[in-house]
């Protein structure tokens, strides 16, 4: 019975239904209010108006419609591919606020994230991939632009990619999660595009934010 239902939802959780679209959305919601740890599966399917046994046609436990919510927040905030026709300070001022729109949109629960991250290995696992991916992204957008002649040549792609994903992340968490006062998304994204010009070294021709 078990080796079933964990079969149903492993093939479940790709797809998108309403029941399914109901548990993810109330599953958000609870564990914003009570956290990772202290929900039950009952308290979200209890939240999405649905019978307690559906959420296993969906998912085999909670990490998996956690890791559900990291999918769609994920897809939300991944930077959009670059292209010869737009710039390089125009690709990172975009994508920088829409990261930080995102970001604070969700700010509760990025709080809950963290903290289950540090309780939990198979989500610190999960975050680390999610990183990894972002990290590659911005590796290979790099790699264009020092291409293209737009940075500077001989940047440490890998290293520098890294740094400023991690920076990134760690000033959203400040500003939007941390901070009593968070500052204004466009004066946020100002900031963190002229942080990435400057380590990449943008060519003069791009110019820096002011």
């Amino acid at each position: 019975m078990d080796n079933k239902r964990n079969s149903r939802a492993a093939e479940s959780t790709t797809g998108s239904t309403p029941t399914r679209t109901l548990l993810v959305t109330a599953a958000r919601d609870v564990f914003v209010d009570r956290g990772f740890f202290d929900t039950r599966i009952t308290d979200i399917t209890t939240a999405a108006g649905v019978a307690s046994g559906s959420f296993y046609t969906y998912f085999s436990s909670k990490e998996l419609v956690f890791e559900a919510m990291l999918d769609e927040l994920d897809a939300a905030i991944m930077p959009a591919s670059w292209s010869p026709e737009h710039g390089v300070h125009q690709w990172i001022r975009t994508n920088a606020h829409h990261y930080l729109e995102e970001f604070a949109r969700h700010a509760a629960f990025w709080r809950r994230v963290e903290q289950a991250a540090l309780g939990n290995r198979d989500i610190s696992r999960m975050l680390a991939a999610r990183r990894e991916v972002y990290v590659a992204h911005v590796r290979d957008t790099i790699a264009a632009w020092v291409e293209a002649g737009l940075v500077t040549p001989g940047v440490p792609v890998d290293l520098t990619a890294l740094a400023l994903v991690a920076t990134t992340e760690q000033c959203a968490f400040q500003w939007f999660v941390l901070d009593d006062r968070p500052p204004a998304i466009d004066a946020a994204a100002d900031q963190l595009t002229d942080l990435w010009c400057r380590v990449v070294v943008v060519a003069a021709t791009e110019g820096l934010t002011k």
